[in-house]
């Protein structure tokens, strides 16, 4: 019950990666929680309203345990499904963390999961999610036309737990998305590197074209 497991990032790091995009009042979703220290170092640096889900009982209660409401008004932990989150009000949250939830998801899935997460952000919230997919490919699932948010930053993340052995696993991959509706022109205005960039317009160029399909199969 007293353990911990950190998936990607320690809670410590991954914090003050993602604080510049919220403020203390900021109502925040993490997803699939496990049983790391996020919530911990959230309330800890202040943060007043942190709702943490998982898709197992045992791991929910284990948390609860640990974080009675008497002594941690500001957390709550619910038994939760990313894919079927209709135990929540649309425009719930200003925020969404994800440490490796969605890496974990099949991505034939993913669609489902994201439309979820736009359903419970308030409009112009943030999802924020620390991946090991790179943009070329992440960004074929994050700008699915069907979801159709902006991916408003991709940032690089050393890995602390690397030590150099493999080059597949040196850098996390942080995307920002914000629930506001993507046109056309999106996308000319990103501060990114080339290889970033030539990723988005083979991501927007795949989504076009398969509007086009689904349309036609209609």
């Amino acid at each position: 019950k007293n353990s911990t497991y950190e998936w990607f990032l320690d809670s410590e790091v991954f914090v003050p990666v993602v604080q510049p995009y919220m403020s203390l009042d900021s109502r925040i979703l993490q997803l699939g929680c496990g049983n790391s220290r996020v919530a911990d170092v959230l309330a800890t640096a202040g943060h007043a309203d942190v709702t943490s889900i998982d898709i197992s009982e045992s791991v929910i209660e284990a948390n609860r345990a640990k974080h009675p409401a008497d002594k941690f008004p500001g957390l709550r932990y619910v038994v939760g499904d990313v894919l079927d989150m209709s135990g929540f009000a649309a425009d719930k949250f200003d925020v969404v963390l994800d440490k490796g939830t969605w890496d974990a998801i099949p991505k034939q899935r993913s669609r489902v999961m994201l439309q979820e997460v736009r359903r419970v952000l308030r409009p112009g919230g943030v999802y924020l999610v620390v991946s090991f997919s790179k943009p070329g490919n992440a960004l074929d699932f994050l700008l699915d036309w069907r979801v159709g948010w902006k991916v408003e930053n991709i940032l690089s993340v050393p890995n602390p737990t690397n030590g150099g052995t493999s080059e597949s696993l040196r850098y996390f991959y942080f995307y920002v998305c914000r629930n506001e509706d993507r046109d056309e022109s999106w996308g000319s205005d990103l501060r990114v590197s080339d290889d970033v960039q030539d990723a988005i317009k083979e991501a927007l160029d795949y989504q076009l074209a398969d509007r086009s399909l689904s349309a036609r199969s209609e």
